[in-house]
């Protein structure tokens, strides 16, 4: 009896055990889950007009590490890719914003990439013009905005006008420097986060990309990635896939250098060699194979250029305005192309990518009669049967555009530039772009199309001004009658350094005691601060909200005057040198003002002569003279401090 209570014990305590590991195992899998949803997503900020990235630059620092743990997750976990969604802050001109994205999206991704080489093509950037739907959700959460300016900012957020034209309703209204001072700065960013890989299906369409080298139509198993790619189409023609087959579409190409009747025809033999390959390991195969040459390859450079790393976004979209040009022989837009300077760039590139045969497969499933391709010859089909059906030759024209309204996600999406000569290039997929800009100056080149010029105003800091409170109470309320002269200017170099000037003069004051009592004090010094940026706990851990000439700083300074001071009819005069070591903290007022405390000390030089001066305000002989050295404090202020902006006009390069 007791030893079968002591099983029915054992069994039953074994049993609480399990149930407690599948609640363990499923909570683990249900945290993983929600990780990856919710706590996989690093955002790192960008100073104005900056796309380098900056790790003492607001949170960055815990930011970027946020990030790294992030694309250690995915170098670990093939069935995960990094996306990357940059925006730019709803000032200045649209087109250079977008650039401006793409350049700080491309930014994340080489800092990550370097430390995980893993993730190479498992990176896809989603660059934004500019973070308009972060500016409404700013203006609808702020307590700071009373009903009356909300409701004014979200009326003209709703509306269906440009974005340029936006921009420049919010800045007539008063809450506008608020919204600037206080959300602009996080606009500028770049997030990081996990996506899952999306599995391939047995009905996904296939395509196995074989290169070639240079005037070669062998195909060659040791260039580029082509072992692996043969190495994958010998596996799927032998699988069970095969059976199912009803056509092996071969499409070869030749980069666009060179005559165009020699790169027909080395097409041509590329994609015969590759049939050739195939009908020998495979004879079954040999009536379901299907030669499509399509001579120089067009589309494909067309993608390769967008998708190129190597090229900035205004480069492309000249590149790209050549190759849609409708107007121009294959022989003018590759001449046009060689006096580009990316040409260089292209030829060692972009154009070996164009220089290929691929085997794509068509199943019973597909629609054979309209089989759906992965680059542009679909598209461009689709367009010549519309024109051809319509009768309309304005409609053969190119078959993508530049500009992409809403980029899709690939590695580099569409660009968003403005296209001035609607005829000649063609934007079946986007919606007609008006530049309104006032300063916009066209500029026709040799291609016979028109590009455009921008401009935009960047808000720059200036210089500081500033005056030392502690002086001036001094003056005021020592039971001296004077007004002194105290003022000081300070110009930043960067976000983490400044020069400084002040000058502090005042003329002789006395005081009732029958003109017996008199001072008289001028001095300068110049000096440097550093300002590391930090919090008020630890300056060198880097603020979220830091403007500029925010925080804790350490200056050194050198200083010169002259001082004459008097009491009861005896006094000092003299020339004075010192100079100075300190730390200060620079308290935000609001995005132009601030309180400056400071506190320093050194060593102080001085050349005095001793005096007994008269009531008539007549001084007699000196005394005597001599010299002094001061080692102590120096310097001690409580500043207000105005910081000064100008508006510059920049070009979009």
């Amino acid at each position: 009896m007791i030893r079968t209570n002591k099983t029915h014990m054992a069994v039953n305590a074994a049993a609480k055990l399990a149930v407690r590991l599948l609640f363990v195992l499923v909570a683990f899998f249900f945290t993983r889950a929600n990780a990856l949803a919710q706590d996989s997503a690093a955002r790192v900020f960008f100073p104005v007009d900056k796309w380098s990235v900056n790790a003492a630059y607001l949170n960055n620092a815990d930011a970027l590490a946020a990030a790294e743990e992030i694309a250690a997750r995915c170098a670990e976990d093939s069935s995960l890719a990094l996306e990357i969604i940059s925006y730019s802050s709803p000032e200045g001109n649209v087109y250079y914003n977008q650039y401006l994205s793409e350049k700080r999206s491309a930014a994340l991704r080489d800092y990550l990439l370097a430390k995980y080489p893993k993730l190479w093509g498992r990176v896809f950037m989603n660059p934004n013009a500019e973070a308009w739907d972060d500016l409404r959700e700013a203006v609808v959460s702020d307590e700071r905005l009373d009903e009356t300016s909300r409701t004014k900012l979200l009326a003209i957020l709703d509306k269906d006008i440009t974005s340029d034209e936006k921009e420049a309703q919010l800045r007539q209204q008063p809450a506008f420097s608020l919204l600037y001072r206080n959300f602009f700065k996080y606009f500028r960013y770049a997030e990081v986060s996990l996506k899952q890989i999306a599995p391939s299906t047995e009905e996904s369409q296939d395509r196995y990309n074989i290169l070639f080298p240079l005037n070669s139509a062998e195909v060659d198993a040791t260039f580029a990635d082509n072992a692996q790619v043969l190495a994958d189409l010998d596996e799927f023609l032998s699988g069970r896939n095969a059976d199912r087959l009803t056509k092996l579409r071969i499409i070869s190409g030749s980069s666009i250098d060179g005559p165009v009747a020699l790169n027909k025809a080395i097409a041509q033999r590329r994609g015969d060699a590759l049939k050739q390959y195939i009908e020998s390991k495979y004879p079954k195969l040999s009536g379901l194979i299907v030669v499509e040459s399509q001579g120089e390859a067009w589309d494909e450079l067309r993608e390769s250029v967008k998708n190129a790393d190597n090229l900035t976004a205004i480069e492309k979209y000249e590149l790209l305005k050549t190759i849609d040009n409708p107007n121009l022989s294959a022989q003018a837009k590759e001449a046009a192309l060689r006096q580009n300077a990316a040409w260089n760039r292209i030829l060692e590139d972009v154009l070996p990518q164009t220089r290929f045969a691929s085997v794509v497969p068509e199943y019973e499933s597909v629609d054979t009669a309209a089989p759906a391709l992965p680059d542009t010859l679909a598209h461009a089909r689709d367009t010549m049967e519309r024109a051809l059906a319509n009768e309309d030759s304005t409609a053969v024209k190119a078959v993508d555009t530049v500009a992409a309204v809403n980029p899709v996600d690939t590695l580099v999406p569409g660009l968003l530039y403005p296209q001035t000569d609607t005829t000649a290039v063609a934007a079946t997929d986007s919606i007609a772009i008006t530049v309104t800009d006032a300063d916009a100056v066209a500029a026709t080149d040799t291609a016979g199309t028109t590009a455009t010029e921008v401009y935009t105003k960047e808000r720059r800091p200036l210089f500081a001004i500033s005056n030392n409170l502690l002086y001036e109470s001094a003056t005021v309320f020592t039971g001296f009658h004077s007004v002194p002269l105290n003022i000081g200017v300070e110009v930043p170099i960067g976000q983490h350094f400044s020069v400084f000037a002040n000058y502090m003069a005042t003329a002789p004051w006395r005081a009732w005691n029958s003109n017996a009592d008199c001072a008289e004090l001028l001095h300068a010094d110049l000096g440097a601060r550093w300002y590391p940026g930090g919090t008020f706990a630890n300056p060198f851990k880097p603020k979220a909200n830091r403007e500029l000439l925010d925080g804790w700083y350490a200056y050194a300074s050198l200083g010169a005057g002259y001082y004459d001071f008097e009491r009861n009819g005896r006094g000092y005069q003299g020339e004075e040198i010192l100079g100075t070591l300190g730390i200060g903290y620079g308290l935000t007022l609001g995005h132009d003002w601030s309180l400056d405390f400071a506190v320093g000390g050194g060593p102080l030089f001085t050349q005095y002569r001793y005096y007994v001066g008269r009531s008539n305000n007549e001084h007699l002989v000196y005394q005597y003279s001599g010299k002094l050295t001061y080692f102590g404090v120096t310097d001690a202020k409580v500043s207000l401090r105005y910081l000064i902006h100008y508006n510059k006009k920049v070009k979009v390069q």
